[in-house]
């Protein structure tokens, strides 16, 4: 069920992306998580968070441990609204992860991901190819092939998911320091 991908996300139907939500590399003799969200925007985008929140529920409930994911988020544009879910599934399954590398993206976008990992305190970096985030994220040995001893998935976890940026009211080279 999860091996299904489909090339290039954007000429996929919703249902395509609905039935591959992730897959899994072997890299090391460890597994790795791995979500693609490249080339993904909106509605389409929220779906597919949604549905990989869900098959990660239903896995996490038949297997313990902890576990390792690579994220691609090349030329994913995100919002607000996705920003929330962002920072909503962090805290929510950063007991069932060990790290998460996140690849493709930079600037603004790079900020993001690491404001959701200092809000959730989940190890997670930005990398700038997959190569990297593979060995950054099997270069420490797990238990049973890319997962962890268990933790109970019926912990309540809080869910204060509300970080403010301030408002750009000017450019940033007339903001003065003073």
């Amino acid at each position: 069920m999860f091996s299904r991908d489909c090339d290039p996300p954007s000429n996929c139907d919703i249902d395509d992306l609905m039935i591959a939500p992730f897959s899994w590399i072997d890299h090391n003799g460890q597994d790795v998580l791995f979500v693609d969200y490249s080339n993904l925007s909106g509605e389409q985008l929220l779906r597919k968070i949604k549905r990989v929140a869900t098959a990660f529920e239903e896995m996490a409930q038949h297997h313990s441990g902890r576990y390792i994911a690579m994220i691609n988020a090349r030329d994913m544009c995100f919002d607000k609204n996705v920003l929330s879910v962002f920072k909503h599934n962090a805290v929510r399954f950063k007991p069932r992860m060990k790290r998460v590398a996140v690849v493709g993206i930079a600037g603004i976008k790079k900020l993001f991901f690491q404001t959701i990992s200092t809000f959730s305190s989940l190890e997670l970096k930005v990398f700038d190819t997959k190569e990297e985030a593979l060995r950054w994220l099997t270069e420490q040995p797990t238990d049973d092939a890319g997962r962890g001893r268990g933790i109970n998935p019926n912990d309540e976890f809080p869910l204060n998911l509300d970080i403010r940026l301030p408002p750009i009211t000017k450019p940033y080279s007339q903001n003065k320091l003073r």
